[in-house]
């Protein structure tokens, strides 16, 4: 706790004032999470150096502001007040000439893509008499072939082709979850994949990771919720460009199999890493036969190609492949067999991605140093966007709500968060052209000097 609380002293005119301040602030931020027990009065009065008296008062104004509750003789736990999920937009509406900065995602690359569908019509004759599309062998044995080659030895059966990455958690979460059941999510994370988990009526968790992947906190988490699902994403993490290392791993999949949760990593980011050539060597660690991989070629290649795929033990992909949605989630043949084709050349698109990307990375970060309001948490190591933390009290959600009428369209913090904190923090992707970026900078400059008023 004193650790989350940090340099709290000065926040206030009183200390009271200050720990109160200090407390929502951690809330606001993700670092307490909802439901996350707090010390006794007594305990923290002495982390802190500070009277119980201080506490208790600082603990009663939280109480009455809707930031704690407190059960007798269990004692106090974090909670939201009511006003703040009413701040948080699903969508941001629609202008003409706006620049959208709520999608993190790469335009095709149209001379490799068009020959690749071009190739792929032909093809299509062979299959033309079928009367449903089915998932080709052959595209499973590719992807399968390339987790091989990776380091990760995979047989055809492992692997479940999709329509994407949603699609495959959506079939994931109708396999394993049930309403009320807990899935832990990190906080931030991808928005599609809290939509997704709520819609199957879990009760979705946080665990605070803007500071990194804490395992000893991961574990608490588990004890306290069982969650029947975790979903990760260690490979360039959406969206902070974050990348977890093979003991973090290894020990994150070690409480997550001793808990008796099904682990589903999201790997669509993956391929995306803008490290230097000299970087080591991608993580591979086991993380146990039970675990799930997410992959998709909306991030590599482009969102129009509809193509995903679950990668996980061969029982569980057989019965997945049974349930009756399965095959609304099958990929027309069309893509399938595009996918196909893209994939004898993959290993040079993304080369040619990476480049792309490490550009653009270049660019956005270039703008952010004129606007220093937006501080950035980290620099991103790979995928498709930065995690910045907004100067003083702006809200997101107050910012994105302002964006439109300065022809921006953004999403406020809370969408990646499982709770509708992390109002201090904004996603803005450098998957958009150079010349974009530097306009979207220029914007929001001038966005920053309404948000200040």
């Amino acid at each position: 706790m004193t650790r989350v609380l940090g340099q709290w002293r000065g926040r206030g005119p009183t200390l009271v004032a200050a720990l109160q301040e200090a407390v929502s602030a951690a809330v606001l931020d993700g670092q307490l999470a909802r439901g996350t027990p707090l010390p006794s009065e007594r305990s923290l009065a002495a982390a802190l150096g500070v009277s119980r008296v201080t506490v208790t008062a600082a603990y009663d104004a939280l109480r009455a502001a809707g930031w704690i509750r407190t059960t007798p003789g269990a004692g106090s736990e974090v909670q939201l007040p009511d006003w703040l999920d009413a701040r948080v937009d699903a969508s941001a509406p629609r202008v003409d000439g706006a620049i959208d900065l709520t999608l993190a995602a790469p335009g095709a690359p149209l001379p490799v893509y068009l020959a690749a569908l071009a190739r792929a019509t032909e093809r299509l004759l062979r299959h033309a008499r079928s009367p449903r599309a089915e998932a080709l062998p052959g595209l499973a044995e590719a992807i399968a072939d390339r987790y091989t080659r990776g380091g990760l030895a995979t047989r055809p059966e492992q692997v479940l082709v999709t329509t994407g990455s949603g699609a495959s958690l959506a079939l994931l979460a109708r396999r394993f979850l049930r309403p009320g059941v807990a899935a832990l999510v990190e906080s931030p994370t991808y928005p599609g994949a809290l939509d997704l988990l709520r819609s199957s009526g879990a009760r979705v968790v946080g665990w605070p990771v803007s500071r990194g992947w804490d395992p000893e906190q991961f574990q608490q988490l588990l004890r306290r919720h069982r969650p029947a699902v975790v979903y990760l994403i260690l490979d360039f993490h959406n969206p902070t460009g974050a990348l977890a290392t093979a003991a973090q791993r290894r020990e994150l999949a070690q409480h997550a199999r001793a808990a008796g949760a099904r682990l589903v990593l999201d790997q669509t980011m993956a391929d995306l890493d803008l490290r230097g050539p000299d970087a080591a060597a991608m993580p591979n660690a086991r993380d146990g036969a039970g675990t799930f991989r997410i992959g998709s070629m909306a991030k590599t290649v482009w969102a129009g190609l509809r193509v995903g795929w679950l990668r996980g033990p061969a029982t569980d992909i057989r019965t997945l492949n049974a349930l009756p949605e399965t095959y609304y989630f099958t990929p027309p043949t069309l893509e399938q067999l595009t996918a196909l084709e893209l994939f004898d050349g993959l290993d040079d698109l993304i080369v040619a991605r990476r480049q792309q990307l490490r550009e653009q990375r270049a660019t956005l970060l270039s703008v952010l140093e004129s606007l220093p309001q937006l501080r950035l948490t980290q620099e991103p190591l790979g995928g498709l966007s930065a995690w910045l933390e907004l100067s003083g009290q702006m809200s997101s959600a107050t910012f994105a709500r302002h964006a439109p009428q300065l022809g921006l369209r953004l999403l406020p913090g809370g969408r990646f968060s499982a709770d509708g904190t992390l109002d201090r923090y904004l996603r803005l992707p450098f998957s958009l052209p150079q010349d974009t970026l530097v306009e979207a900078g220029r914007r929001l400059g001038d966005l920053l000097q309404v948000a200040e008023r």
